[in-house]
């Protein structure tokens, strides 16, 4: 909080101050900071093909190698994962969900993409997609944005595969 009060809102605030006033104002908190037990999100999906994640994976970008990844949310099955000269083209991503749906044979719920990239295209496709079914989710409430961190299922499965993949290459 103490840098946030700095550099966001360019106040001046001493930092032990800062620590007494929050050990006033969040003691709960304070406390389970001090004991370095933090609860975590929990993420939930109701079933198979309800929602599933996009993203690109650009670490390996220097090497001339672009990753596109989808995961389902509920099973962690990963949809597809395409090795390519790009990542950031719209119409590559938007390639890959179409011939991901033909084999699999299902339109999912929900889809959680990006900000940026895989947001005008995809938009445009599940509208389409979706525009007849009569749920909740229905139309353009099928799909929903958010930053890349906030994608934690493939953001989890990138983690995994750097972590798995370390032994195999230098990335």
């Amino acid at each position: 909080m103490w840098p946030v009060l700095q550099q966001k809102h360019k106040l001046r605030v001493k930092r032990d101050m800062m620590m007494i006033l929050l050990r006033k104002l969040q003691p709960q908190g304070t406390d389970l900071r001090r004991r370095r037990r933090f609860t975590r999100r929990t993420y939930h999906s109701i079933s198979p093909n309800y929602i599933w994640h996009i993203d690109g994976y650009d670490k390996l970008k220097p090497f001339g190698l672009a990753l596109s990844g989808c995961i389902d949310g509920f099973s962690r099955r990963i949809m597809w994962l395409v090795c390519g000269n790009s990542n950031n083209n719209p119409s590559v991503i938007a390639h890959n969900y179409i011939n991901c749906v033909k084999s699999v044979g299902v339109i999912p719920m929900r889809l959680r993409t990006d900000f940026w990239t895989e947001k005008g295209t995809m938009a445009v496709i599940r509208c389409t997609l979706r525009h007849a079914h009569t749920d909740y989710y229905a139309g353009s409430s099928s799909r929903s944005y958010g930053s890349s961190t906030g994608n934690q299922s493939i953001e989890s499965w990138w983690s995994f595969f750097r972590r798995y993949n370390k032994k195999y290459a230098l990335f």
